[in-house]
């Protein structure tokens, strides 16, 4: 996972968690059973969206996808208004996978969720419908079946 903000930057060490050996990509190079994907967090849609179309235009030929990390339990991240903090903020997270999707050419876009932020108070079912009702075409929603005070 790398920080979209830090990307954005351009950050050394940041852009070093995305990197891939040629192996591990199919799109053009690497072995046909294998799969790259990056996984990007933001709390803002304007950056989130902009490193999808980064990543999109530097990385698109050698990436199988671009995942938006929506279960990080972290407090730095949580702070930042991404990661899990996003299940609460659901209209700024359709807004962010809506954009990402649009600038992302044929680079699949992808989410990781969680259960919800508190325990008891499980919201994912209800934004798994809003992005359907709204036809953001995600191409998969992963589901990690904690919340995020169950870290």
């Amino acid at each position: 996972m790398a920080l979209s903000s830090s990307l954005l930057q351009g950050q050394r060490s940041e852009w070093a968690l995305p990197r891939a050996h040629p192996s591990e990509t199919h799109r053009h190079t690497g072995p046909p059973d294998s799969y790259y994907g990056i996984q990007i967090a933001g709390g803002k849609a304007q950056t989130v969206v902009r490193t999808a179309e980064l990543l999109t235009k530097l990385c698109g030929d050698g990436i199988d996808t671009i995942d938006l990390n929506c279960g990080c339990p972290l407090d730095m991240v949580f702070k930042a208004g991404a990661g899990s903090a996003l299940m609460d903020n659901q209209g700024r997270l359709t807004k962010m996978l809506k954009g990402m999707v649009e600038v992302s050419e044929d680079v699949p876009i992808t989410c990781k969720i969680r259960m919800g932020v508190s325990n008891g108070r499980n919201t994912a079912g209800k934004l798994v419908k809003r992005l359907i009702m709204e036809n953001v075409r995600l191409s998969a929603v992963t589901l990690h079946g904690r919340t995020r005070a169950q870290r």
